[in-house]
């Protein structure tokens, strides 16, 4: 898109260019780019609607990053963000109030359009806000804006209330990065470094369209996060706060304090073996919860993961790659 477009043929432009994008996308994905008329109109004078979200795509945005590498990351990400929304929507299917109304997303790269936190890629607001904002342009919007949408559809639209930051995470984990596949996360391979993506190709953790195996990458950095060396290592708890991995941490763990993928993936292993119906009731528990829930107290069960997640280590090989063997 052509730099310098105002007005009307700036409007005709961004219309035109969607068209294009939506002849490419699936079937039964459709996008409708409108003047925003709404009192924010002056920070954010376009909107797009999909089925399920409304995006609002700020002006200072589009100066920051230019308007041809501001339209093509939204539709890149546009791509894949319908389907991904309606894959975290099955997740929650039978746990859900009724319709799913569209979630408001705002652009946020600069910080200027909107009052913006020292937050992640992205944030939710829940409460009587109900929005998400996306903070670090769209490569990150790509990798944490189906976490966020999580995030809305667990403590906004649930039937169950989830009272702790520490299970919020863990379910918004679970669902974003294990029980749906992610293309938005996948399309940008998931934020990995060069040489990780050139590593996992060399030992074939990849899957069938040679994107890096997300189970390998997720799990993998599960394990590492338990592994001696990493003690003294800052880290981010699920309970939203930065922590220092100690030995204790480690040994004796709680729910509050483990690191995000941890909880992905051991909320997983929860709903493996006690079923959705169970896990998703029991959003809150703790300690003594936890023993009445499920038999057994978080620590045990969190050990039980922990070995079931190091034999599949060992059988795609990162224990033997990290220990040099």
């Amino acid at each position: 898109m052509r730099k310098g477009l105002r007005g009307v043929e700036f409007m005709m432009a961004l219309v035109l260019a969607l068209c294009c994008t939506v002849s490419a996308l699936s079937e039964g994905q459709k996008y409708q780019i409108e003047e925003n008329t709404g009192d924010n109109q002056k920070n954010y004078p376009y909107k797009v609607v999909t089925e399920s979200a409304v995006l609002y795509l700020g002006k200072a945005d589009i100066e920051l990053l230019g308007e041809e590498a501001f339209y093509d990351g939204m539709y890149k990400l546009l791509e894949n963000m319908e389907q991904d929304f309606a894959d975290a929507r099955e997740v929650m299917k039978g746990f859900l109030k009724g319709d799913v109304a569209p979630i408001p997303i705002y652009t946020a790269f600069t910080g200027k359009s909107e009052t913006v936190t020292d937050g992640g890629d992205a944030e939710y607001f829940g409460k009587e806000k109900r929005i998400i904002r996306l903070y670090k342009g769209w490569d990150a919007a790509e990798r944490g804006l189906l976490h966020e949408y999580a995030h809305y559809l667990t403590c906004s639209c649930a039937t169950f209330e989830i009272t702790t930051q520490a299970w919020k995470e863990c379910i918004a984990e679970y669902i974003s990065e294990i029980a749906c596949r992610n293309n938005m996360a996948r399309s940008n391979y998931y934020g990995m470094a060069e040489e990780i993506r050139e590593i996992f190709a060399a030992n074939g953790w990849v899957d069938e369209e040679g994107y890096p195996d997300f189970r390998v990458y997720y799990r993998g950095w599960a394990w590492l996060m338990e592994q001696p060396f990493n003690i003294g290592e800052h880290y981010m708890a699920v309970c939203n706060s930065m922590m220092t991995m100690t030995e204790t941490q480690q040994e004796h763990p709680m729910i509050s304090s483990i690191t995000y993928k941890e909880a992905g993936c051991f909320t997983d292993f929860l709903v493996e073996r006690f079923g959705k119906d169970l896990v998703f009731t029991h959003l809150n528990v703790d300690g003594k919860g936890f023993q009445e829930a499920y038999g057994k107290s978080f620590e045990e069960l969190f050990t039980e993961w922990k070995q079931e997640n190091t034999k599949l280590c060992e059988e795609w090989g990162i224990v033997s790659l990290i220990n040099g063997n």
